[in-house]
């Protein structure tokens, strides 16, 4: 059978949980392929050979040719997928689709054929296609939106289903228009957006409510699922959007299905008394939720009880009656570890301690480490604390740096993990907790024999660097290099990119070498070499750098991601012409094969970002002003553009709205922070672009030569001329230090300063030459 990843496994669950309930179709289903013969389909073995079309003695129907072409195509194309040959098997199963393109066979085999090669964008195409030839083809469109939504894509997946529902004509296709709709309400929730999630919801709920011939008994069934959880799910997004009296009718729906357990009901009657401004009776049906002991809404019935109590003045009430639930419901965990943690937060570690200790679960569960973490750090306990923490991120999810965790993510565990990375912020940024965890690490380390395990090195590793404890982190990254035979190559990727951070470049070229001579990774050797290209171009060893990327690319030439990395290095050594070139090779063949859509923006922007500098501004405009034509909203491009104008200070207000389009989706990004501000400067208001600026600086890529200078401007309007003096002085610095200094900018930012002001160069970053 095929091999296909998760994602693309729930993928065809889907297509094959659709298929009952809605069998009936709105047109003649196609003949199926596999359904022209009554002799039984052969075996397929791995090793036997593939089917070819057939090529009969008397020439067939053009019709009957074609199917038969079309399933020799789609045999061919199990055998070659059961091989794990997905290229081969998508070409052939394209090939199926070509010849037969009115039946969905080969439709339901090519969409996860695509996803599994990681072309999702012919798997969106191809989707589109199916429903488009077919209603019952939308179900590909639903398939390939989960796949997205569980590959954290859900935007990407929204717009799908929008597009897709627009290939089904409202009035001869209402029973398949139903379950597209309750999907996209689903993602719309997911996404945090009650309101569109609601007008789909609303669309189906007020349906089942009074529903007609147009579905059948069966059909809706399917669409509900369990009518208790659905309808409640519909009831908190109708609240969530403000229409109380539709949640509550949907509230209703809920609990006939859930005689059994009319304290959900309640729980349900109090988060709407809540939002309606009725406190009291809010907390007396919650009363009713906790009389009934039930555990099912977890940690939020005690928050939902904690906030009652405080906007009715009676604060005071709620750790004795979280004391009073805990001890008449041993068993509950999730009021046990809130309890828990209320101790804490009133700074009574002993009894938050206890109540972490004693709760279900106890140390092991998730819940509790993290308020453990906080008591070690507090108490100055070295080893409770290492300990704490190596547990936590083992068991706690923790999204990527500028990242967030899949949207589907259960709320209770993307609150752990909001409350688990703060606590860590809060480790990492005190040196005094960082000294204890670190210490009790090396204690391990040194010890003999060693008692460090591979895990906790690595998690020291990375905390280390996120502490900026350079010298730790090499420490420990190093220490579980030499822990494995065949070191990971995500161990040297994050080290070398620390130590480039830090300007370290010598040390990252060193690490990547020893990588280079190690046998057991050859056959990773272009992945280092890409790697160490970059600590020699930021060096200032640009031939070097070259010399790398070629050779990466020699053993990988397909790889258009060593393609841009040729680019870049030229890009970052200010070589404008070969930059140009290199760029423009990426973007032709990343669009001849029909792939890497992000690659092509981020070549494209490279290239505006180069006319800019050549003072060639027309042409840098028209580059982000083609994305933005095919990709309105794409995020960069609004920036870049916005920033351009606002540069050139041109479009102004439109310029504005561009850049608050970029913020809203990166709020913390520095850069779109810095357009932000000025932008605000060229329209004069520079109490906004100030703030702006200065929160720009806070973070770790604000650090940047064009921020402080803009915020020396700024300051400068606002009269305040030492500090502006103080803004010009950051910029001139950081642009010294620099290999590759913007002479332009740098010369710029000197005119601003008094001769006494100005610094005097300083070394640059190390050369990363190896002696």
């Amino acid at each position: 059978m095929p091999r296909f990843s998760a994602a693309v496994g729930a993928f065809a669950l889907l297509l094959s949980a659709s298929g009952a309930a809605f069998a009936e179709q709105t047109s003649p289903p196609a003949p199926n392929p596999a359904e022209t013969t009554d002799l039984p389909a052969p075996v397929l073995r791995i090793g036997d050979d593939l089917f070819l079309p057939f090529q009969p003695a008397e020439p067939l129907a053009d019709k009957e040719r074609l199917r038969g072409e079309s399933l020799a195509w789609f045999m061919t194309a199990q055998v070659l997928l059961s091989r794990g040959e997905t290229e081969q098997a998508v070409a052939a199963l394209k090939k199926a689709v070509a010849n037969e393109p009115d039946s969905l066979v080969p439709y339901r085999a090519l969409v996860p054929a695509l996803l599994e090669s990681g072309d999702t964008d012919a798997a969106k195409q191809t989707a589109l296609e199916g429903a488009r030839r077919r209603p019952d083809g939308i179900v590909l469109v639903q398939g390939v939106a989960l796949f997205l939504a569980r590959t954290n894509r859900i935007e990407d997946g929204i717009g799908l289903l929008k597009q897709g529902l627009e290939l089904l004509p409202e009035d001869s296709t209402f029973a398949r228009r139903l379950p597209v709709l309750k999907q996209l309400g689903t993602f719309e929730r997911v996404a945090n957006r009650p309101r569109e999630a609601a007008q789909h919801y609303r669309i189906v709920f007020e349906y089942l409510k009074a529903p007609d011939d147009r579905t059948t008994e069966d059909q809706r069934k399917e669409l509900v699922g369990d009518p208790g959880v659905t309808y409640e799910e519909f009831g908190q997004v109708f609240l969530l959007a403000e229409d109380p009296d539709l949640a509550l009718d949907a509230f209703n729906e809920a609990a006939k299905f859930r005689t059994a357990r009319p304290g959900l009901h309640s729980f349900n009657l109090a988060t709407l008394f809540r939002q309606t401004g009725k406190p009291d009776k809010a907390l007396e049906e919650l009363d009713k939720y906790f009389v009934a002991q039930l555990q099912t809404r977890g940690r939020a019935a005690y928050q939902l009880l904690k906030d009652l109590l405080t906007e009715l003045n009676r604060g005071s009430e709620l750790l004795p009656r979280l004391e009073q639930l805990a001890s008449a419901d041993p068993q509950n965990a999730s009021l046990a570890f809130f309890l828990g943690d209320e101790y804490l937060a009133a700074d009574r570690l002993d009894e938050a301690k206890q109540a972490y200790l004693k709760a279900p679960g106890g140390a092991r569960d998730p819940r509790a480490l993290i308020g453990l973490i906080s008591i070690a750090r507090q108490k100055k306990q070295g080893e409770d604390l290492f300990n704490h923490v190596i547990q936590a991120y083992q068991a706690i999810p923790v999204p990527k740096e500028d990242q967030s965790l899949p949207a589907a993510v259960d709320p209770e565990v993307r609150d752990l993990s909001s409350r688990f990375v703060l606590e860590l912020k809060t480790l990492t940024d005190s040196q005094e907790a960082m000294d204890l965890f670190v210490g009790h690490a090396h204690t391990l380390r040194n010890a003999e024999p060693p008692k460090l395990e591979f895990v906790q090195a690595y998690i020291c590793g990375k905390l280390s660097v996120d502490a900026k404890r350079t010298d730790d982190a090499s420490a420990f990254y190093r220490l579980a290099i030499t822990m494995q035979n065949q070191p990971s190559f995500q161990l040297y990727q994050e080290l070398s990119s620390h130590l480039m951070d830090q300007d370290r470049h010598g040390d990252a070229v060193k690490l990547l070498d020893e990588a280079l001579q190690n046998p057991a990774l050859d056959d990773q050797r272009w992945m280092y070499q890409a790697l160490q290209s970059a600590a020699y171009e930021m060096s200032g060893e640009t031939d070097k750098a070259l010399e790398l990327i070629r050779a990466a690319r020699q053993a990988q030439p397909q790889n258009s991601f060593l393609h841009y990395r040729e680019g870049w290095i030229n890009y970052h050594a200010q070589r404008w012409t070969e930059a140009i070139r290199v760029f423009e090779e990426v973007i032709a063949g990343a669009e001849r094969d029909g792939t890497d859509s992000d690659l092509i923006n981020t070549s494209r922007f490279s290239l505006s970002a180069i006319y800019v500098h050549l003072e060639e501004f027309d042409k840098g405009e028209k580059i982000l002003e083609d994305v933005l034509k095919k990709e309105p909203e794409n995020t960069q491009a609004n920036n870049d553009l916005g920033y351009l104008w606002a540069d050139r200070n041109k479009n102004l207000e439109q310029a504005h709205e561009m850049i608050s389009k970029a913020l809203a989706a990166e709020p913390e990004n520095a850069a779109y922070l810095d357009s932000m501000g000025w932008v605000l400067y060229r329209l004069e208001r520079y109490d906004e672009a100030r703030a702006h600026l200065e929160k720009a600086t806070t973070y770790d890529r604000g650090n940047d030569t064009t921020i402080w200078d803009h915020l020396g401007d700024v300051l400068e309007k606002l009269g305040q001329h030492d500090e502006a003096l103080d803004a010009w002085v950051k910029a001139a610095e950081l642009e010294q230090k620099k290999t590759r200094q913007d002479e332009k900018l740098l010369k710029s930012v000197l005119d601003k300063l008094p001769e006494d002001r100005r610094p005097v160069a300083a070394p640059a970053a190390d050369s990363g030459k190896v002696e």
